[in-house]
């Protein structure tokens, strides 16, 4: 029993004193990765130096399923050529090994510190968690990537084979973009914000108001100027720290405002809120930090409205817009007259509308007025094309049936429209033209005795047979009686055979 504990002791501090490239290359599971990192030795060698690091190393099966989306960000990787930015955010600080990771997530430093995909202090992080008892690690987008094979030592650290090639987190609008957020995305495309919540801050914190937020107070916040839009933005940002779940406490935060208005964060019954918006879903990674979902949009003009942990939807901070409202006049019986309901809800109507709504609504005029004379003049265009391919086709048949009908003489295209037209009321038609005199049969009968035609010669069945070409009966096989095929005769012969047939009343056979 001692011998064997001895063996196996010795077998651990062999595996566990081989350098990283040795045990890389000595797992079957990992030749994907070693054929990328083979790319870049100096990036290969710099792993193979380093103490006190963990690599979160993706199996042959996570290369081939990201592979075949050809919209990954492996993919683009691989066409662009970032690849090694890409294999550095699998490289974590320190040595973590599958005991270490719990139910309570850690966000793990990396190796990814290129400017152009994060800008958080030391380097993009990922988060580390346990699912059901098992290890994953959670990268952009929350794409979750889970241990397979665990805590394979090396002299230099730790590997843990996982499922999935992890994703950088993109920046903020493009990761509102990608989490299924049409409503949200459309706040953050304007270029202004972009510029500003995308790429000024580093250590940021951003809570985001999810779409059912975003319409309940779109009214309001659609037609309010950039900077309005950016103060209420930015009161939902925190600059300069990274608030992570594990970090939620009782607190006020300092929010990137006109005047820098705080917002306050309150856990109750185990819920998270900042101020009344409850907090539904956590820890999503962005290049410049983190950012959280929130069910309400905060207002920086409304901080009183305290939390409710029973509401279920979108605590409203935002005054509704008032819209004016119609009342039709029922007691005459004459034509129904629609009034406003009240001045002031038609003064609210008209001062609700920016110059941008009234330039939207003179180009909707004018396109649709466009639209109309457009369709008018396809008809138009359309009805004299059939005319003249009426009157083309007019012309032809009567053409060719006058040279067929004596006596026939065509009507012009003209005539055929008027005649065909009902006369308006009080105008006679035009009258039709005299028809051409037909000649009688005895005046063609006479005509024919004056001027005799020219008649074929009657012609024997030997004329004929003579005049036949020889080589058509040396190329064709003739069909007896029975209906079975002969020798091809020759010419002379098959003379012969018609002069027989016809004296003795026979008959060929038939095809």
């Amino acid at each position: 029993m001692l011998s064997l504990l001895t063996l196996l002791t010795g077998c651990a501090s062999l595996v566990a004193g081989a350098d990283f490239i040795s045990t890389l290359k000595g797992t079957s599971d990992l030749s994907n990765l070693t054929y990328y990192l083979d790319l870049f030795p100096s990036f290969l060698d710099t792993l193979n130096s380093t103490d006190n690091i963990t690599i979160l190393a993706p199996s042959n099966e996570a290369f081939q399923n990201t592979l075949k989306d050809q919209n990954s960000q492996f993919a683009d990787a691989r066409v662009v050529g970032y690849v090694d930015t890409v294999l550095s955010y699998h490289i974590v600080n320190g040595t973590w090994a599958s005991s270490s990771i719990s139910s309570t997530p850690q966000f793990l430093s990396t190796w990814l510190t290129d400017h152009d995909w994060t800008i958080v202090t030391g380097g993009q992080v990922v988060e580390a968690v346990t699912v059901n008892d098992q290890p994953q690690f959670i990268s952009g987008f929350g794409k979750a990537a889970t241990v397979k094979t665990s805590d394979v030592y090396f002299d230099g650290g730790i590997i843990q084979i996982i499922d999935n090639i992890l994703v950088m987190p993109y920046n903020s609008s493009r990761t509102v973009a990608g989490l299924d957020m049409p409503v949200a995305s459309i706040v953050f495309a304007n270029q202004t914000l972009q510029v500003g919540i995308d790429t000024a801050f580093t250590d940021l914190t951003v809570f985001i108001p999810n779409d059912q937020a975003m319409l309940a107070v779109w009214n309001d916040i659609q037609y309010k100027s950039i900077p309005e839009t950016l103060n209420i933005l930015g009161y939902h940002m925190v600059i300069g720290t990274r608030l992570y779940s594990p970090d939620f406490k009782n607190q006020s935060l300092a929010t990137y405002t006109n005047n820098n208005e705080d917002i306050q964060m309150s856990i109750i019954n185990g819920d998270y809120f900042v101020n009344s918006a409850k907090i539904i879903k956590t820890d999503i990674l962005v290049n410049a930090g983190v950012a959280h979902i929130l069910d309400a949009v905060m207002n920086p003009a409304n901080t009183t409205v305290p939390p409710n942990p029973q509401e279920t939807g979108p605590v409203l901070v935002y005054s509704p817009v008032p819209t004016p409202t119609l009342t039709t006049s029922s007691s005459s019986t004459g034509p129904t007259n629609v009034t406003a309901a009240s001045p002031s809800a038609s003064a609210n109507s008209s001062s609700n509308l920016s110059s941008g709504a009234y330039a939207g609504i003179g180009v909707g005029a004018a396109a649709g007025a466009l639209a109309v004379v457009g369709l008018v003049s396809f008809f138009c265009i359309r009805r004299r094309r059939q005319m003249r391919d009426m009157s083309s086709d007019t012309n032809s048949r009567s053409s060719s049936d006058a040279e067929k009908v004596p006596g026939f003489l065509p009507r012009s295209a003209g005539a055929v429209r008027r005649n065909n037209r009902k006369p308006k009321k009080g105008i006679l038609k035009s009258p039709r033209p005299a028809p051409v005199e037909v000649p009688t049969g005895e005046e063609l009968a006479a005509e024919l005795e004056t001027h005799p035609q020219p008649r074929s010669p009657e012609l024997d069945s030997k004329t004929i047979m003579s005049q036949i070409p020889q080589d058509i009966y040396e190329n064709r096989a003739e069909l007896d009686a029975d209906g079975e095929i002969d020798a091809v005769p020759s010419y002379e012969q098959s003379n012969a055979n018609e002069q027989a047939r016809r004296s003795t009343g026979g008959r060929r056979g038939t095809l």
